[in-house]
């Protein structure tokens, strides 16, 4: 199956799908926009509350409760993965994750008209948790609908959606725009619309055939999802390779959280998928993504700069991310995450020399453009496929039982990763400086040396094949016997 032979139904349940994602590119970039805005705001009601002006130590540390709250809900929502998409269904679990949007977007706008704080804060804690649960459900759905030879590409599709509402966010919600105080958090509620839009086009679309055939046992159901999904009559394949893989899962060791880390079969591609999950949170780029306007300050750049500078990035990360996504079947997740991965690394370095040889007066004139040329190959070489990839394999790397509790353990690491990053950062920077970049530095190289050892290529395998990479099926043995590759 080709781009060519893509029916309208199936592109309705993917793209409805992945408009989910638009959540977190959104709070992730609308919340950095607004900075400056919900400090005035935050300013404004402590000084009516203890009718003094609050200092700057305690805006900054309200500030961080708001940014890191959000990283905590995240933690929360995607560590929920497993019982949302067991009980509910991966699709089922997608749509009933959208009260907990529309009740985010309530906390926000009673927050503004009651000028209650906590209020705010509550509602970060809420889409933090909506956006988490996105995160672990939307590729596993996407994961179960697509055919083999699409499914990366099907679920990279999510990324995508992030990466664009990130970018258009830089792009459009600039600071002048949100200095008319009294329209700000409604561009931070406006989240609620992509909701709107993913009940009203995902309610028609199938629940998962595998959660239909193994979950429910429905083989009926499971025929007619696979119909509307390939728009044909003829599923006869389909239908015979769910029957072939649910005989193979009943011969593997029993699934749960503690099997996942005492079972080699489970043990051994979630070390390999933290790791991808790692090298994603802990690069150069997520601090670039979180702190570009004082980074780019601190380097001398003028407004108008850091507003070119910005596009210019968020331009390169959509572009690059649609080459991931139009290569990712063909070249392989493995070459194209190694590839991204060495790009990063070497950016990187660009990038520290740059911002060394910025402090120079002889070479400051000239500087601020090859920095911003750094910033952009940072970006170049994060969205060809460290931006992506960990999200497809993770789902790939695991059977149909075990890919919730992987994607709960895996995801949760990542909001930890990103929690942790925003906390140490400004602390380590005043200490460190430009050289803050050597330990993503340290940490991108030796991921990359892991990853060069132990990542295995999954594209085209299908998911018996997967397994084998860890796993020795014998037809006559317990599923309490383990031989690993």
């Amino acid at each position: 199956m080709t781009f060519k032979q893509i029916n309208p139904k199936f592109a309705l349940a993917v793209l409805s799908t992945s408009i989910g994602s638009v959540q977190l590119g959104y709070h992730y970039s609308v919340s950095n926009n607004a900075h400056l805005v919900i400090g005035d705001w935050i300013e404004q009601i402590k000084k009516r509350s203890s009718k003094k002006l609050p200092s700057d130590k305690d805006i900054s540390l309200t500030l961080s409760i708001i940014t890191s709250i959000f990283f905590l809900g995240g933690m929360l929502g995607s560590g929920m993965t497993a019982f949302f998409a067991n009980k509910l269904g991966p699709k089922g679990g997608i749509l009933y994750n959208n009260v907990i949007m529309l009740a985010a977007a309530g906390c926000f706008f009673v927050s503004r008209l009651s000028e209650l704080l906590e209020m705010f804060i509550v509602g970060r804690f809420i889409v933090g948790v909506h956006v988490g649960l996105n995160s672990g459900l939307c590729p596993i759905y996407l994961a179960e609908i697509a055919p083999l030879r699409m499914r990366g590409s099907t679920i990279a599709i999510y990324s995508l959606f992030a990466v664009f509402s990130y970018s258009l966010s830089q792009i459009f919600l600039t600071k002048e725009q949100f200095l008319a105080e009294k329209y700000w958090y409604y561009f931070v509620a406006m989240g609620i619309l992509p909701g709107f839009m993913q009940i009203g086009a995902l309610i028609w679309c199938p629940e998962s055939p595998n959660f239909i055939f193994i979950r429910e046992k429905d083989e009926a159901r499971t025929r007619t999802a696979f119909r509307w999904l390939r728009n044909s009559e003829d599923v006869l394949e389909d239908m015979n390779r769910l029957r072939e893989y649910k005989s193979t899962l009943s011969k593997l060791p029993e699934i749960s959280f503690k099997n996942l880390f005492a079972k080699q079969l489970y043990r051994n591609p979630l070390i390999i998928a933290l790791a991808m999950v790692a090298t994603q949170q802990c690069s150069a780029m997520e601090i670039v993504l979180y702190y570009s306007d004082s980074l780019m300050s601190d380097a001398g750049f003028t407004s108008l700069q850091v507003d070119t500078t910005n596009t210019l990035m968020a331009v390169f990360l959509v572009l690059t991310t649609c080459l991931c996504i139009l290569t990712i079947n063909v070249i392989g997740r493995r070459s194209l995450f190694l590839m991204s991965l060495c790009g990063l690394v070497m950016n990187t370095v660009f990038l520290l020399i740059v911002l060394g040889l910025s402090r120079d007066r002889d070479v400051k004139l000239y500087s601020n453009n090859i920095t911003a040329i750094a910033l952009v190959a940072l970006t170049a070489s994060y969205g060809l496929g460290t931006g992506v990839i960990p999200e497809v394999v993770t789902v790939e790397l695991f059977h149909y039982l075990a890919r919730p509790f992987a994607n709960s353990v895996a995801i949760t690491f990542g909001w930890l990763c990103a929690l942790v990053i925003n906390i140490v950062y400004i602390p380590v920077k005043h200490h460190l400086g430009i050289y803050t970049f050597l330990l993503n530095l340290v940490v991108d190289f030796l991921l990359f040396v892991f990853m060069q050892l132990f990542l295995p290529e999954t594209n085209a395998m299908n998911s018996k094949q997967i397994i084998q990479l860890f796993y020795t099926l014998d037809e006559d043995s317990s599923p309490d016997v383990e031989t690993v590759l």
